[in-house]
């Protein structure tokens, strides 16, 4: 764990050991995370506050993370990588505080069947997206910013019987 600011060459350093299975960065000046590829070990990432990382497609290497948490990268964020990542059990999205962060899709998230634990804190998405989320038949725990008495999260709450634990988040 990282608990100072993380440079590239630093992130890239940590990323080429060959047993590296988690890896959690506070913050960072991060542009490129073209080094992950190598960390094909890992098993639980946290990318804190990184807010020149524009491109999240080198993550699509890591078919063994189970846990993925993002905060605060450049928008739009495209989560096209989480297709291939298929026993993700844990996976959170957050901008940074006071602040919402475009999203270019939901339906990705769609595919990580196995996901037990979703963080959606502070997003820009159509109201409509959320309802690509019915299909995670696994989801036990959801923190987001939605409300409670909305309709959507209803409509949630419906399609996924197993929800058990909301957090609601601002």
């Amino acid at each position: 764990m990282f608990s100072s600011k993380v440079s590239q060459k630093l992130f890239d350093s940590a990323c080429q050991a060959p047993k590296l299975e988690a890896l959690s960065v506070k913050w960072s000046s991060v542009e490129s995370l073209a080094g992950i590829r190598d960390a094909t070990k890992l098993k639980s990432l946290f990318l804190g506050s990184s807010p020149a990382i524009t491109d999240l497609s080198p993550l699509v290497s890591l078919n063994d993370l189970a846990y993925l948490f993002i905060e605060n990268v450049a928008a739009p964020v495209n989560l096209e990588f989480l297709r291939n990542i298929n026993g993700l059990k844990e996976f959170g999205l957050s901008a940074a505080r006071g602040r919402k962060i475009k999203v270019v899709s939901l339906d990705p998230i769609a595919s990580a069947s196995q996901l037990e634990m979703l963080w959606l804190v502070s997003l820009k998405i159509r109201d409509s997206e959320l309802r690509v989320l019915h299909s995670l038949h696994n989801l036990k725990s959801l923190r987001s910013t939605l409300r409670q008495d909305s309709k959507e999260f209803k409509d949630l709450c419906e399609a996924i019987p197993t929800l058990q634990y909301f957090q609601p988040v601002g």
